[in-house]
């Protein structure tokens, strides 16, 4: 009977980080069926406008754990290093619900975060997402939308994604996302960054 609630474990509701962060969030990738996942991804991003110039590059890594009931919690921590200006670092912890129907995932979380940037500090992040499975290995992350703003500042980032993912085995997973973002510090919602995200997970 362990044996079978063991591999009855494997088909749990997949984990899930609420990214930045920085960049948030960023992209949702279906981790292994398993009750605790590690994350690591890397986003370089450019601005919207032409000619395009390099903006900065955000690394994160991230742990959650299944709860059970298509509920999970996790935490990361992301370093942004900018082109120009001051390099900042941000963790986050929160919860996601997801809900399976099918090949389709819906989930929505949310978080709370903390910036050394001092026009964010204190801030916090809602995410919506959905997912539909190709087929045994192949996942079309077809959105991720993230609303993330300061407590005590103007500074709201809103950021959308779509990607792939690739299930390597019943432990790894690797996915590429890309992304635009909006920002208002004060002068309105403004067209910001586009990103490209490679991420990487370990399911245990």
């Amino acid at each position: 009977m362990k044996i079978k609630a063991g591999r009855a474990a494997v088909c749990c509701l997949m984990s899930c980080v609420t990214p930045a962060l920085a960049g948030s969030a960023s992209t949702t990738t279906p981790s292994p069926m398993l009750g605790d996942t590690l994350m690591f991804e890397i986003t370089p991003e450019w601005g919207t406008a032409a000619p395009h110039a390099y903006k900065d590059s955000y690394a994160r890594i991230g742990f959650s754990h299944s709860l059970g009931n298509g509920f999970s919690m996790g935490v990361s921590i992301t370093d942004v290093i900018r082109a120009a200006g001051a390099s900042t670092a941000s963790s986050e912890a929160g919860m996601m619900y997801r809900l399976k129907q099918d090949a389709f995932t819906f989930g929505i979380g949310g978080s709370l975060g903390y910036s050394s940037d001092s026009a964010a500090e204190l801030y916090y992040v809602a995410t919506g997402l959905a997912d539909v499975k190709l087929d045994d290995k192949w996942t079309w992350n077809i959105v991720n939308m993230r609303y993330r703003s300061s407590f005590a500042h103007v500074w709201v980032t809103p950021r959308v994604t779509t990607g792939l993912s690739y299930q390597i085995d019943a432990r790894q997973t690797t996915s590429v996302a890309f992304g635009y973002s909006w920002k208002n510090v004060g002068e309105g919602l403004n067209p910001d960054k586009l990103g490209v995200s490679l991420g990487y997970r370990l399911g245990f």
